[in-house]
């Protein structure tokens, strides 16, 4: 049956069905982090006998998914700088972070059996509320799972990223993580990254026609691959300071430079003999420092 609230988004009723904790609305961007507009709300905690209203303490941060175990709400929130858990216990009216952590968000989290669940970087985690502490869950999938098994694949319509070499001949090509060379005319298609668990990808070739360059992250974060275009000798690979989403790279005319961006809007230029990566210009405006 209806409830008797004008307006809910995102709730959970209390175990003993006596109260709900829930948003009055949602946002238009789930994701976005920081933001402190007018579409954040509190969590409103309401008694559905008296109707009573209560909030944890809050001032402009997104406060997302609140749950109940016993009487005590827990929820994400922003409210300093990244997404954690929070938990506010009802009858003291006790406010207290339950995580913290500085890298990657918390993004849902869920309550039930005297332990609290929540997925944050790529993982499940497990809470117990009266320690505090969490660990991973260890998740295993058995299954055939097809779709994983080493088979041929066709990627001619996953093509992307095109580079043409110097001559016109061959062309160096992105595809499903791999990076090819095909030739124009007449010649074989050459393989030249062989890592089909991993993704490669934004291929270059240098002007001198000697080198191809692309981005790896067989390693777990991404390098600078350059290796030769005939793909005859093993690859170098080029660690980069601060690892993260690299985009855009370009040979100089001699060859002996690359230049390239980064997900922070910053342009590196690497020198290809040394291996060696300078910022040469960033956007400080499109990427702020959070304060």
């Amino acid at each position: 049956q209806p409830m008797p609230i004008p307006r809910a988004y995102q709730g959970k009723i209390s175990d003993d069905g006596t109260h709900v904790a829930y948003r009055m609305n949602n946002s238009w961007d789930e994701e976005r982090r920081n933001y402190r507009g007018g579409q954040n709300r509190p969590i409103w905690i309401v008694d559905l006998k008296t109707y009573d209203l209560i909030s944890p303490p809050w001032t402009d941060s997104k406060d997302v998914d609140p749950v109940w175990l016993g009487d005590t709400v827990y929820f994400l929130s922003d409210r300093d700088g990244v997404m954690n858990v929070w938990s506010f216990d009802t009858r003291a009216k006790k406010l207290a972070q339950i995580t913290k952590f500085t890298d990657f968000d918390v993004k849902t989290v869920e309550a039930g059996a005297g332990a609290v669940v929540f997925e944050q970087a790529g993982y499940v985690h497990e809470l117990d509320p009266k320690s505090g502490k969490a660990h991973v869950v260890t998740i295993v999938a058995a299954g055939d799972f097809p779709w994983m098994m080493p088979r041929w694949e066709d990627v001619t319509s996953r093509m992307g990223n095109i580079a043409l070499s110097p001559t016109g001949k061959r062309v160096v090509v992105e595809a499903r993580g791999e990076v090819f060379t095909v030739p124009a005319e007449k010649g074989d298609v050459r393989n030249l990254s062989h890592s089909s668990g991993s993704a490669e990808r934004d291929p270059a070739w240098s002007p001198d026609g000697k080198h191809v360059s692309y981005f790896s992250d067989k390693s777990g974060e991404y390098k600078l691959v350059i290796e030769t275009q005939d793909g005859l000798t093993p690859p170098r690979e080029i660690a980069l300071e601060h690892p993260t989403h690299y985009y855009t790279p370009s040979w100089s005319p001699d060859s002996k430079k690359i230049v390239f961006s980064d997900t922070n809007l910053r342009v590196w230029v690497m020198d290809v003999d040394a291996g060696k990566a300078k910022i040469v210009g960033n956007d400080p405006w499109m990427v702020p420092q959070r304060t």
